[in-house]
């Protein structure tokens, strides 16, 4: 069997930092924190990962400044805090989280295809079991182990349409009042 395995470096955009005078470009733009990850991937899908850097980084002239763990949790803790009470710009809120942006359709189509997966496993699992003349210890080792392959699919899927939806939330709640 060919297994298609490699590394790369994944850059995520995580949340909006503040707004600051740049050293760069020395203009008053959003700061947003990135996350600069080491992944193993296996056919494409991220097995494994390191957090090599955090950054934060200047929205404008794109530069950025290299922030310790400490930090980095800091002021993302501060800034959800800031996203709760309402206290982040419109800006900033129509900007990441607008419907669009946040590919919520996409999302819910991901999670749609791992419910069909999880059932189709559960499915074949089911037909395993009923299959097999003899039962032995392994059969139902064997079924619980399809059932949790089938489930496992589920677990991001449902993650991110949570968390989505209650951005997609505070987008609508802003919308409407301004």
């Amino acid at each position: 069997m060919i297994y298609r395995v490699g590394f790369g470096n994944k850059i995520k955009k995580d949340i909006w930092a503040g707004k600051f005078q740049c050293q760069n470009c020395s203009k008053i733009s959003n700061f947003y924190l990135y996350k600069v990850k080491l992944c193993g991937y296996m056919f494409y899908i991220p097995i494994v990962s390191k957090t090599m850097q955090r950054l934060l980084v200047c929205d404008t002239c794109k530069a950025y400044r290299e922030l310790s763990r400490v930090k980095y949790n800091d002021i993302k803790r501060t800034q959800k805090n800031k996203i709760k009470e309402g206290e982040v710009p419109y800006d900033v809120i129509m900007k990441e989280f607008n419907p669009k942006e946040l590919k919520f359709g996409r999302k819910i189509l991901y999670l749609v295809l791992a419910c069909m997966n999880g059932f189709l496993w559960i499915v074949g699992a089911i037909g395993m079991g009923i299959d097999i003349p003899v039962w032995d210890a392994s059969v139902p080792i064997g079924i619980f182990c399809m059932f949790l392959i089938g489930l496992l699919p589920l677990v991001p899927a449902i993650y991110t349409v949570i968390f989505t939806s209650q951005k997609k939330k505070l987008y609508d709640k802003v919308a409407v009042y301004k």
